[in-house]
């Protein structure tokens, strides 16, 4: 969809852009990426059936049906003397909280796995690697159109390891490292090898294992009339290798 043309008070397009109202894209606040002339301020939104008709724009109506059926209405806006027309789609509170979690799902972030022994270090053969990933926070992003908006939230609400040897850790977030370098307890999220990452055992060429890591995250929307959806779960994965050695013991005869 095109940007919005710009008329001016009394009648006309400003900068070219004859006498059609191009479409609007919903954006993430109000207005939707329609930019105001520099330096000037604007009113808020309203339905263009509420402007006075010498600030008219042509007449295109203020309702319009597309081929998809979708319903249309024109809004506008005054920057300074500038009047902004946009067509904006009736969208229920539920169709904007989808379209910000389209947003939330590209802003997603990768994991950030951090292990000990250290991915660089690697591991060893009936010693438990402790397995943890940075906190990414909160994703939000919100979908508007005059009068309403939506702000869709995810959250990680578990993580997958997928170590490399055929198994599944599940652990809640975030893992964590040993609290000091000879701790000997359990991992709040860890993993135990059991054979060392032979290209025999993990038939790959280069004697790592090679695995992945996942963020779950559970994502909801809330409007600001106050209604709210859940938008279910999404992942995002980032892989990972890591070696795994025997310890080799030297036995003392006599």
């Amino acid at each position: 969809m095109s940007a919005p043309a710009a008329y001016s008070e009394a009648g006309g397009a400003i900068g070219g852009g004859g006498s059609e109202v191009s479409s609007w894209v919903v954006g993430q606040g109000p207005g939707g990426g329609v930019t105001a002339p520099s330096g000037t301020t604007c009113t808020p939104w309203d339905h263009a059936a509420n402007i006075s008709p010498e600030a008219g724009p042509p007449d295109v109506g203020t309702v319009r049906q597309d081929e998809a059926g979708v319903i249309w209405n024109l809004y506008y806006r005054n920057c300074e003397g500038t009047v902004q027309y946009v067509w904006v789609p009736m969208l229920t509170p539920a169709d904007l909280g989808e379209l910000a979690f389209d947003q939330v799902l590209r802003n997603l972030p990768k994991p950030l796995p951090v292990l000990s022994p250290d991915l660089a270090v690697g591991g060893y053969v009936n010693f438990e690697t402790w397995l943890s990933v940075a906190d990414p926070g909160v994703i939000t992003a919100t979908s508007s159109i005059p009068g309403l908006s939506a702000t869709a939230t995810a959250r990680v609400v578990r993580i997958e390891w997928r170590p490399g040897d055929g198994s599944l850790v599940t652990c809640e977030p975030f893992g964590a490292l040993p609290p000091t370098p000879d701790f000997t307890g359990p991992a709040p999220c860890g993993h135990t090898f059991t054979q060392p990452s032979h290209p025999k055992v993990t038939g790959t060429s280069d004697d790592r294992y090679h695995g992945s890591v996942t963020l779950v995250w559970a994502a909801s929307w809330v409007a600001s009339n106050g209604a709210s959806g859940d938008l279910g779960e999404a992942a995002s994965t980032v892989p990972f290798i890591y070696r795994v050695r025997e310890i080799q013991t030297i036995g003392a005869e006599g």
